[in-house]
């Protein structure tokens, strides 16, 4: 199941980038109705279900407050219940469906349509072989092999992959006014590297949530440790908008501008964001994990 939901999350993601598209291909046209049938899906839940639940948590707590009322509310409390957990049921049963049309659309297009092959293949080089990616990208159309994924594929597959206790590549990047960043100035102490996913840490609510916290380990820690904030970008306009929107002018933001394809998904193997890389002070990878485990970076890396 959990395959399931990230492969379909995996096809949102490629089906929102399609707007810019001048012409689409027969998987895109596809993979626009699906995500179409997705949303409206998603929508009916969230029209239905959260009132539901919501105005059973009011009765409970009008109940909760007036106990001559209890013997009342309960059977209405329960019907609500009941209902949202039907309707929750359908959208489950519903919902599997569309993931599993979604696998079986990436794989009837996977080996023609180079964004079925980095949703089918590529997004799931963390679940298959390299032996096995390398089959399948043999086995794909020369539009693929030649096509911006089929090289990022070919150079996951050539590259080892760095791994805890192997000593950091420092990769070429630059800062938004396009200068050059400088290892060295990390040199004799430990640093983190949060790469990609600052909206992922807003959560979807408020953007200052992640520069809040990025504060508080400055101020707690000092010069002992440095935030490193790897951003996925094409150019240093882009790169302003996201130190913009987050108000991370303060901080060392830094980008190679080759977007999906930096090496830092070649060799750090980053998939999800953010994904962080702990690094000693001797320049030794410590850990690389996904999402940003704010227990783990104070008590277990930090502090250690």
């Amino acid at each position: 199941m959990k395959k399931i939901r990230t492969a379909l999350t995996a096809l949102i993601i490629s089906a929102s980038t399609l707007v810019f598209a001048q012409e689409k291909s027969e998987f895109e046209l596809a993979l626009e109705a699906h995500h179409l049938k997705v949303t409206e899906l998603i929508e009916w839940n969230n029209a239905n279900v959260p009132p539901l639940n919501i105005e059973a948590k009011k009765l409970e707590r009008i109940a909760k407050d007036n106990p001559a009322l209890v013997a009342e509310l309960n059977p209405r409390i329960d019907s609500l219940r009941h209902k949202a957990d039907s309707l929750r049921s359908i959208f489950d049963k519903e919902y599997e469906i569309l993931c599993q049309q979604g696998l079986e659309m990436e794989r009837k297009f996977m080996f023609t349509d180079p964004l079925a092959f980095e949703s089918a293949a590529y997004l799931a080089r963390k679940r298959i072989s390299k032996d096995s990616l390398s089959v399948l990208l043999s086995k794909a159309s020369e539009t693929v092999r030649k096509s911006e994924i089929g090289k990022r594929t070919r150079e996951f597959i050539r590259n080892d992959q760095l791994q805890p206790s192997d000593r950091f590549k420092p990769i070429r990047c630059f800062d938004v006014n396009m200068n050059k960043f400088d290892w060295n100035s990390v040199k004799g102490k430990k640093f983190t590297i949060i790469v990609g996913g600052l909206w992922c840490m807003t959560h979807g609510m408020d953007n200052s949530l992640p520069k809040q916290y990025f504060e508080s380990i400055k101020e707690k820690y000092g010069d002992s440790h440095q935030l490193i904030l790897y951003v996925y970008c094409n150019d240093s306009e882009e790169m302003k908008e996201e130190i913009k929107e987050f108000g991370l002018e303060d901080y060392t933001v830094i980008s190679d501008f080759k977007g999906g394809a930096t090496p830092f998904t070649s060799i750090y193997n980053c998939q999800a964001t953010p994904t962080c890389i702990y690094t000693d002070e001797e320049g030794i990878i410590v850990n690389i994990m996904e999402g940003l485990d704010t227990n783990y970076l104070e008590n277990e890396f930090i502090l250690k």
